[in-house]
This record gives structure tokens, C-alpha cells and sequence, in this order.
């Protein structure tokens, strides 16, 4: 399987699912979300 063959699956599989394809690289930084990402780990363990 190629790249393009996995982009259309994936499109196919948000479309089964009545999701959106997200565009542009987003508001959250990576260090911002490392953050939040081990805050709510605490609060879960």
C-alpha cells in the first residue's frame, strides 16, 4: 500500500464516520499539550 492509498482510506474512513479531515497544524503547542496530557493522567491514577 502506498501513501496515497492510506490518505484515501483514511478519508473514507472519516467520511464513514462522519468526521472532518482537520486542516492546518492546529492552536496547541506540544509542550502545552505534554502538560495537559500528564495533569489528567494524575488525576485518573
Amino acid at each position: 500500500m502506498h501513501m496515497k492509498d492510506w490518505v484515501q482510506y483514511l478519508h473514507k474512513m472519516l467520511a464513514l464516520n462522519n468526521l472532518e479531515v482537520l486542516s492546518g497544524k492546529g492552536k496547541t503547542s506540544h509542550e502545552k499539550m505534554e502538560k495537559t496530557v500528564k495533569k489528567r493522567i494524575t488525576q485518573i491514577s
